[in-house]
């Protein structure tokens, strides 16, 4: 859970952003392009998982350019999905 959120984190807050923005020409407009991206990398979730991963990718596009740092963000996507993975497996019907 967590290797897979540093890896998210490094792609959609710092590598695609980086490259989109020579595309969009600026800073938010290549962090919401990315969230876009990301959310669209969580379809298959559904309706409420897609604009779940849009408002996360937004906000966590939002700490890394105030802070700069991935290692925060991708501890809380980490955190995040340990919960959801936890509250699944709880909630479960067998």
């Amino acid at each position: 859970m967590f290797s897979a959120a540093y890896l998210e984190e490094a792609y959609f807050r710092a590598w695609l952003p980086l490259r989109l923005r020579a595309v969009t020409g600026g800073l938010w407009p290549a962090h919401l392009a990315s969230a876009a991206v990301f959310s669209l990398c969580h379809v298959y979730e559904g309706p409420w998982g897609l604009v779940n991963a849009a408002a996360a990718g937004v906000f966590l596009a939002a700490v890394f350019i105030r802070t700069r740092s991935l290692h925060g963000i991708a501890l809380a996507h980490g955190a995040y999905n340990a919960l959801v993975f936890v509250y699944t497996a709880l909630t479960a019907q067998t």
